[in-house]
């Protein structure tokens, strides 16, 4: 199954940071840019 961004947080990364103790929410935020080459007419 593909997930999005913001499902990829909510179902994977969110609920293992919570096992591990990390429930604060301005704790670990990272968004990492795709590389994408502007191609179009």
């Amino acid at each position: 199954m593909s997930y999005n961004e913001q499902e990829t947080e909510y179902s994977l990364t969110k609920p293992l940071l919570h096992q591990i103790g990390n429930d604060n929410p301005q704790g670990i935020k990272f968004e990492i840019p795709a590389p994408v080459e502007p191609t179009g007419p």
